[in-house]
């Protein structure tokens, strides 16, 4: 029995691929004091004093990593 065929998928249009550059690069941005804390970390290492900050920079990493997760994830139109 011959299945139909698929229909083609529709390419993004210019305003969807220009928002996930966008968003990749502000994940990527995002991530940068993340990274910087954590080679800070690995060099002078864990100072309980600055917990808040750790914390914060955390989830500024985490939210960096959420938008590059969301920009680069197949479209279903």
């Amino acid at each position: 029995m011959n299945t139909p065929p698929e229909p083609p998928t529709n390419p993004p249009t210019a305003a969807e691929g220009c928002l996930s550059m966008l968003m990749f690069l502000a994940g990527i941005v995002l991530l940068l004091p993340a990274a910087c804390a954590l080679l800070g970390l690995g060099r002078g290492g864990f100072d309980s004093s600055f917990i808040g900050f750790w914390l914060a920079v955390s989830a500024i990493g985490f939210v960096g990593a959420w938008l590059i997760r969301l920009a680069t994830r197949p479209r279903s139109h």
